[in-house]
């Protein structure tokens, strides 16, 4: 039924929850938070790309 690979469905699925925690622990933001967050988001674009890449 899936074509996707599990390991792509994690990574959806983590980004999603991660942007949801992220909005309730706002206030904790910090420079390497926010250089971490722009890789995350990276990751969620690129997600596959990344992960074939470089693994896990």
């Amino acid at each position: 039924m899936f074509n996707y690979p599990i390991r792509m469905i994690e990574q959806i699925l983590s980004c999603r929850l991660d942007k949801m925690l992220r909005i309730k622990g706002k206030n904790r933001d910090s420079q390497k938070e926010m250089r971490m967050r722009g890789f995350e988001e990276r990751n969620c674009k690129e997600g596959e790309e990344f992960w074939w890449k470089h693994g896990s």
